[in-house]
Formats: structure tokens, C-alpha cells, sequence
């Protein structure tokens, strides 16, 4: 019975030496090698547990940040123990809030304010009020033709005098300007006599001349810059009341009032004395028709001008 007993425990001890070998194979060749250095081991319990399933992935969170980046950082899993033969769980990372920078201010030097470069001249030419004074020489000459029946008067004279005019109205885009002047002129002078009833004739002249007169002025070169700028041209009709003597005897004074119409011509220059000053100077021709009042006939002829030539300093604004 001994001998029969031997050999079985024999056979048994073998059996269970070599499950034990075989055992220890099993664990070595499916435990694999970790293919990726963890950052930080997780320990594992000695006890055996259910096999879990695939591992977790690592879970972030969206942190609003100014500029900076997201900092993970490792989070332990669960103690659970993992089965021996299974892969070693990567950590999982979570996002870690950050402050968000706040932005920092800073005083920035201002630079220095500079001042304004001259503005230049706008070429938009401009509307303006048109005031004018003159002061000048007049010189007339006076003709006279009178004849009534057989009675016949003739004669001519030249004077020498002052007139003074003010003049106001309103220049359009510094080109040309409407106006109406008012004028005085006084002068005295010597009459020829040509054709004369009676020799004995008082010559002397003795005059004295009130006008209104609308007219026009034009400043062709106002914006020149030559010699030209400055430079105008006027036109008027001339309307007044004249008192003049004629030739008659000595004894006997002879002045009578008389309804004038003409025109007056004048070229002038003016000189800038500051943006809308001006001084300058004007020559002007002015014709006047000296009205009898009577009407022409076979009988009757009356012809009596007088022609003016007028020198003018004068001051204006526009």
C-alpha cells in the first residue's frame, strides 16, 4: 500500500510544481512594457477587482483666458486596483483657472501742441458794401449858341475849379459795382466872345453845378498780379442843377438856373492801403447839355454844353 502511495504524490507534487511554473510563465509574457514614461506612477492595490473598461480619457475644461495658456496638471485616479495583466492607465489632466491679467495703463507723453501753419489766401472772390470818396480839379469849357429872329449870341469859355463827390453802393465778387454818386463842383473862368449884340459884355464866368448820378465801375484786374491790379473803369449818367451867368452888361449880374442831363466817362488806379482800403487816382471826362427849356424852331436855336475835364484823388472802400 506504501509503495502504491508514493508514486501518487509523487505524480501530484509534480503537477503542482509545474502548474506553479506555468503560472509564472503566463504572468511574464502578457505583462506588456510600458510604451510612454508616465509622469507619475499610480499605485495599484494588491487585490484583484472586476476588469474595468478602456481607460479614461483625460477631461478639460474651457477657462477663459486673456492671452495666457491653459496649465494642466495631474490628477490621481480612483485607488481601484487594475488587473495585472492590464496596461498601465495614463494620468488624466484638468485645466487649471488662471487669473486673467488685467491690463496695466500707462501715461503716454502727449506731444506739444504746434500751431497752426498760415492758412492761405481762399480764392473765392467776395461780395462787399462799395463806399468812395473824391476830391479833385475840374476845368470845364462852355460853349453858347443862341439865336432868336435876328438876334444872335455866341460866345465860349474856359473855367477852373474844385469838385468834391461821395459815392456809395455794392461791389459783386470784387469784379464790378453799382453805385450813385452825389457831386458839388464851383469854378470861375474868362468867356470869349465870338458873335454878340452889344460890345460892352461882362466875361467873367461864374458858375456852380449839383449832380446825381447812378452809374457802374468795373475792376477788370483785380486779382493781377502785375502792374494792371487796380486798375477800373466807370460809366454815369449825370443829372443836375446848374447856375451860370452869361455874357451881359456890366451893370447887370445875369445868373439863371438851368436843368442839366450828360454822362461821365473815367479811367482810374487804385493801391491797396490795407485788406479793404484803397487810395487812388481817376481822370474823368463829363459831358453836361445845359436845357433852356424852350423848344426848337425855325426861329429859334439854343445850343449850351459844357465839357469837363476832372482830375480825382479819392479814397474807397470794398
Amino acid at each position: 500500500m506504501k509503495s502504491i502511495l508514493n508514486p501518487v504524490i509523487l505524480a501530484l507534487f509534480v503537477l503542482a510544481i509545474g502548474q506553479t511554473a506555468f503560472a509564472q510563465d503566463t504572468i511574464f509574457v502578457t505583462q506588456p512594457q510600458a510604451t510612454q514614461a508616465a509622469p507619475e506612477a499610480v499605485p495599484q492595490a494588491d487585490a484583484q477587482v472586476e476588469p474595468q473598461a478602456a481607460p479614461q480619457q483625460p477631461a478639460y475644461q474651457a477657462v477663459p483666458q486673456a492671452e495666457a495658456q491653459p496649465v494642466y496638471q495631474a490628477v490621481p485616479q480612483s485607488a481601484a486596483p487594475q488587473p495585472i495583466y492590464h496596461t498601465s492607465q495614463q494620468p488624466a489632466y484638468q485645466a487649471v483657472p488662471q487669473a486673467t491679467p488685467q491690463p496695466v495703463y500707462q501715461a503716454v507723453p502727449q506731444p506739444a501742441p504746434q500751431p497752426l501753419p498760415p492758412q492761405p489766401k481762399t480764392n473765392e472772390r467776395r461780395n462787399s458794401f462799395y463806399l468812395n470818396g473824391s476830391l479833385g480839379l475840374d476845368i470845364p469849357y462852355i460853349y453858347y449858341n443862341h439865336r432868336y429872329y435876328d438876334f444872335r449870341s455866341k460866345y465860349e469859355g474856359i473855367g477852373i475849379g474844385y469838385i468834391a463827390e461821395f459815392t456809395l453802393g455794392f461791389l459783386v465778387r470784387e469784379l464790378i459795382a453799382g453805385h450813385v454818386s452825389f457831386g458839388f463842383a464851383s469854378f470861375d473862368g474868362k468867356y470869349d466872345i465870338i458873335e454878340m449884340q452889344h460890345a460892352d459884355a461882362d466875361t467873367e464866368i461864374d458858375g456852380k453845378i449839383l449832380t446825381l448820378a447812378p452809374g457802374l465801375t468795373a475792376f477788370p484786374f483785380s486779382r493781377a498780379e502785375n502792374f494792371l491790379q487796380g486798375t477800373f473803369i466807370g460809366a454815369k449818367l449825370v443829372y443836375g442843377i446848374i447856375i451860370l451867368n452869361m455874357p451881359g452888361y456890366k451893370t447887370t449880374e445875369d445868373l439863371k438856373s438851368y436843368f442839366t442831363v450828360g454822362l461821365s466817362l473815367e479811367i482810374g488806379k487804385d493801391w491797396h492801403i490795407s485788406d479793404r482800403a484803397n487810395i487812388g487816382v481817376a481822370l474823368r471826362w463829363q459831358f453836361d447839355n445845359i436845357c433852356s427849356g424852350d423848344e426848337e424852331t425855325d426861329d429859334y436855336h439854343h445850343e449850351h454844353d459844357m465839357n469837363s475835364v476832372q482830375l480825382l484823388f479819392r479814397i474807397n472802400r470794398r
